[in-house]
Formats: structure tokens, sequence, C-alpha cells
């Protein structure tokens, strides 16, 4: 398989199953020079895709990687050199291959804790969002799907000792499509939610986000209307008896209107 050359320079394999003699040594050297080369993403196979985390500075805009990939997708003359592996790709092949075949398409994000699951699902929505955006009513379907992922994340997700930012529950998403492949509909469905996290916090860790958007996303005198007294409160502290609502208050105030906006689209009330 032909690929360009990527923005940091050649790399020898863009696929982990073209390595001449594949052992741990070779697969984890390979994936360290290219992840220190700012390449996040390495294949295996046409189907599989290995997603280095963090995602750093180091690789280019999103929005431009987005339109090359878009560019790849849109392409019909064979003539041109497939881009590297990336998530963007993956999404795009998936769509093509549901438009070809007209069965339904998977894509499985699997991983430890930190390893960028909830974001490159993020790409993968961003990606189908651009494939698709010429249609206001399917950019307003998949808006929606975002605006609901990250109320999800808000009542879903918490700092732990690995992640600032770990999901705490699983996630099903499906995306619904026309047989002319538009986008007509959308469900989501959760599992496996760390309930017991509400009342039993571990040591340097916290609650579920959506508590401290609540204290901190709110002005003095509301939080005097509600009563909310952070010292008053277990569900605000960790387990070391440290206020987490206090010290984590710089950016609450925008993740929390934020949380709202979606809940207004929806005419739901809140408070």
């Amino acid at each position: 398989m032909s690929y360009k050359r990527d923005m940091g320079g050649p790399v020898e394999h863009h696929d982990l199953s073209e390595l001449p003699s594949p052992n741990v040594d070779d697969i984890v050297s390979l994936l360290k020079s290219r992840i220190q080369s700012g390449i996040l993403y390495t294949g295996i196979g046409a189907r599989t895709l290995v997603a280095l985390n963090p995602p750093s500075s180091s690789e280019r805009s999103h929005e431009a990687l987005m339109n090359e990939y878009l560019a790849e997708y849109k392409d019909t003359s064979g003539q041109c050199d497939r881009l590297p592996p990336h998530i963007f790709q993956v999404m795009t092949n998936a769509y093509l291959e549901m438009r070809r075949t007209g069965y339904d398409q998977v894509l499985l994000f699997s991983g430890e804790t930190a390893s960028g699951k909830s974001w490159n699902k993020g790409c993968a929505l961003d990606m189908l969002n651009r494939i698709r955006e010429s249609s206001k009513k399917e950019s307003y379907i998949l808006s929606q799907v975002m605006n609901a992922n990250f109320i999800l994340n808000a009542f879903g997700n918490a700092s732990t000792i690995h992640n600032p930012n770990a999901s705490r529950f699983g996630n099903y998403t499906e995306i619904q499509f026309s047989e002319k492949g538009r986008v007509i509909g959308a469900k989501i469905l959760d599992y496996l939610l760390e309930k017991s996290r509400v009342t039993r916090v571990s040591q340097n860790e916290s609650n579920f986000h959506a508590f401290r958007y609540l204290y901190n996303g709110i002005t003095e005198e509301e939080r005097k209307h509600l009563q909310l007294d952070s010292t008053n409160f277990h569900y605000l502290q960790g387990n070391a008896g440290a206020n987490t609502a206090v010290q984590s208050e710089l950016g609450e105030l925008p993740r929390y209107s934020v949380c709202l906006r979606p809940f207004s689209i929806w005419a739901m009330s809140i408070l």
C-alpha cells in the first residue's frame, strides 16, 4: 500500500502488520519513534488503528488535517497516494463501506483509562459532521449528539489519579442513516455508570464533574439561595478532605454555561 510521506518526515512503517518480523521490542520502538515525531496513529491492517495518547501540540491543526482527509474521501481518481492512518480516515472508510454495501458499520474504541477513547470518538463524530455538513438537518442531528455527549461527560466523568477527565461509564452511540446515506436520527445508551463514586470517592480523586460545575458555575447569591455550602456536602469534597469545589473554581463557569446550553435547546428547565 502506498502512502504519502507524513508531516514529520519519512517514517518506514505506517502499518504494524508490514513489519518484517514483528515482536514486542520492534513494535514499541516503532510506536515510540512515531509519537516522538508527532504521529499519533499507526494502522494494523485495514480495519484496526492504534492511537497513542495524549494528543500533542505537535500534531497539526485539527481542522487542517480534517480537510486533508475529507479531500482524500472525495477523491475518486484513484491516482493519489493514501494519507497515513488516522481516526478521520477510519470514519470516512466506514461511511464509504456503509454506502457501498448497505451494511451497518461499527467503530469500537477500546483501551486503558486516559488512552484517548472519548477524544477519538469526538474526532470521528467531527469527521462525520464534515462529510454530511451540506445538510442543515443532518448537521443539527449530529450537533445534538455532541451536545448530549457533553452532558453525559459532565454527569459521568470525574478526575482520577490517572486522568483528570476519566469516563466512569460506558457509552453506545448509534447514528442512523437513510438508504441515501443521510443522517436521519441518533440513539445514545449509557451503561456501567460508577454510581458508588457519588458517595465514596477514592483518595486524591474527585466526584463527577457536574457537582463542581454547579457549585463553581453559579453566583454566590445563587449558592445561598440553593443552600450550597461546600463544607457541608461530602459530594463536593475528595476522600482526603480537600475542598475540590473551591480548588477547581477557575474555568468551571464556562463549562457550566456550556452544559446548560443543550438543556435550553431541548426545552428542558434547569433549577
